[in-house]
């Protein structure tokens, strides 16, 4: 069973990064050690981040207090990616350990998905 989870989770690193990687080229790159935040919930979206090593939890706080965690982005993914589809982040970024992140203007990112064959290979 262990053999069989590695084995997906190469197969979808790949299926993440490569499209991605495209998207992203020649993007600079900023590191940040664990705790701070990339984005806060609510703020406008302006940038885009692929996140090159570490990992960004998606997290927003409940009425009763709880945190949610929404989702972990790992190295190859771009994190949140729906939100360049957004005014403004629907949850917080929280670096969950020391990351590295390459940087896109969102205007950017949508006019390189605006090339199909670059859209198809990234969503």
């Amino acid at each position: 069973m262990l053999r069989t989870r590695a084995h997906m989770i190469a197969i979808m690193s790949r299926s993440h990064s490569a499209p991605w990687e495209k998207v992203f080229a020649g993007a600079p790159h900023r590191a940040l050690p664990q705790g701070p935040t990339l984005f806060r919930r609510g703020a406008p979206v302006r940038l885009a981040f692929l996140l090159i090593e570490g990992s960004v939890a998606l997290q927003r706080d409940l009425p009763d207090g709880e945190l949610l965690t929404l989702h972990v982005a790992s190295a190859g993914e771009m994190v949140a990616q729906a939100s360049i589809f957004s005014t403004a982040y629907h949850c917080d970024a929280v670096c969950m350990d020391d990351a590295t992140v390459a940087v896109r203007h969102r205007r950017d990112v949508e006019e390189a998905l605006s090339t199909a064959s670059v859209a198809r290979d990234a969503l």
